[in-house]
Formats: C-alpha cells, structure tokens, sequence
C-alpha cells in the first residue's frame, strides 16, 4: 500500500500490484529469449546487458527444447 494525496491534499491507500507483463507476439528464438531475459531480469543495467546476452547464447549453442516438442507434450483438458 502506498499512500498519494487526492486533489483535496488529504492521504489516501493506494493498492499498487506488481506483476510482470511479457508483450512478446511470438513463438521463434526472438520472444524466447526476451522472455528469459524478463524472468531474469537484474537491478543493474549491466546485469541486464549480461542476462540478455546469456540469454541468447542458450538460445543459439545449447541445445533447448523446440517449439514443437514441447506444443505435442501439452495436455489438453476436456469438459
């Protein structure tokens, strides 16, 4: 809870909620690896730049999982 003046100058709780949004359109190499990257996001602006390029570099050399295999392992729940 944090508290804001309203336009009467007098404290009010303001609920804030904190959830990660991924804005990815996606499902190739590039949406995988921002959203590593967003899971692993740092405080620091170097951190980034370095969970960003580890990010990449797991995307491209080692081996993962393909988009493919991974929809054909998905359960399907019937009503």
């Amino acid at each position: 809870m944090l508290k804001k003046k309203n336009e009467q100058g007098v404290d009010e709780n303001v609920s804030v909620y904190k959830k990660q949004m991924s804005n990815y359109m996606s499902v190739g190499v590039d949406a995988r690896i921002g959203l590593g990257f967003d899971r692993n996001r740092t405080q620091s602006a170097l951190g980034n730049k370095c969970v960003y390029c580890w990010e990449g570099f797991k995307k491209m050399f080692l081996k993962t999982s393909k988009m493919n295999t991974v929809i054909d392992s998905l359960d399907v729940l019937h009503q």
